[in-house]
């Protein structure tokens, strides 16, 4: 709308000029106050997205500190281990069309599974289904053989990790992780100790995570996920800042790791299709 209406100012006001209508002067000056108007409108536009995250954000933090103890049994009676994930008619959104496109598909056991799509596809949505942070219909997204519904948010959590574009960690300190590492490196797979130990240079000399770049607190985010060793682990465009030589070190891991490990990897990146036998799952 505003490059229409900006176009519809330059054809027009251009005319104005020469039919000596107006000053040159008072046209800059209209396009200055037409571009001023409408610069707060997109700051209220961005601000109302923001206010509908952080409002998400708030219910879900709301659901953690809210929820009941769990007992050890219940842990153990559902095994999420290379548990094939099936999901039946999700909604694809297509604003334009003011319409919506149901699709079915599976995330597979013992493969690389992505998910390629524009933005606003859906494919974080469909992230956040998985985490448990969206409310999903009953019958959409089984795990295994239950209903997502069916599993507690404490047992998604348990088993189900992401890494996001932006990491979050809970510690700043680099040296926290280094700690963890060296405790639990001797439980680890030789590669994860491998690749791990290749790029720990990165980070000893570090203190805070916050004065990492972007790169490197990807990198580090996905240690710390190797090491917590899921049973469902999502990569939503979280190897976007890294080089193309330390994605194809990580997706070596995930290869490796796919027999034990539900993968799914979310990426505008097709040129990782490729690099191991996959299965692609389509949002267009």
């Amino acid at each position: 709308m505003q490059v229409i209406i900006f176009l519809f100012v330059v054809f027009y006001g251009k005319e104005l000029i020469e039919e000596k209508e107006i000053t040159i002067g008072s046209y800059i000056a209209f396009v200055l106050f037409t571009f001023n108007f409408f610069s707060p409108i997109h700051e209220i536009i961005d601000l109302s997205l923001e206010f509908k995250t952080a409002i998400v954000s708030v219910r879900r933090v709301y659901q953690i500190y809210t929820l009941k103890e769990e007992s050890n049994l219940f842990r153990e009676k559902y095994n999420f281990c290379n548990s094939e994930i099936k999901v039946s008619d999700y909604s694809l959104p297509y604003i334009k069309l003011q319409k919506k496109k149901l699709i079915s598909f599976s995330i597979k056991q013992k493969i690389l599974n992505f998910i390629v799509g524009k933005n606003g596809s859906g494919k974080t949505t469909f992230v956040n289904m998985l985490n448990g942070y969206i409310d999903v219909p009953d019958g959409v997204i089984n795990i295994g053989s239950r209903d997502i519904n069916t599993i507690s948010l404490e047992c998604l959590r348990m088993n189900v990790r992401t890494l996001y574009q932006t990491p979050e960690f809970v510690d700043d300190e680099i040296i926290s992780f280094i700690e963890d590492y060296q405790e639990l490196k001797s439980n680890i797979s030789p590669q994860i100790k491998e690749l791990i130990d290749r790029h720990l240079y990165k980070f000893e000399n570090k203190q805070f995570i916050n004065n990492l770049s972007g790169g490197e607190k990807q990198l580090l985010c996905f240690f710390e996920v190797l090491l917590s060793n899921p049973k469902i682990l999502i990569i939503d465009e979280g190897f976007s800042n890294l080089d193309f030589t330390t994605i194809k070190e990580c997706l070596n891991i995930l290869n490796e790791i796919k027999y034990d490990t539900t993968i799914l990897i979310v990426t505008h990146d097709v040129s990782l299709l490729n690099i191991y036998e996959s299965h692609i799952i389509n949002f267009d």
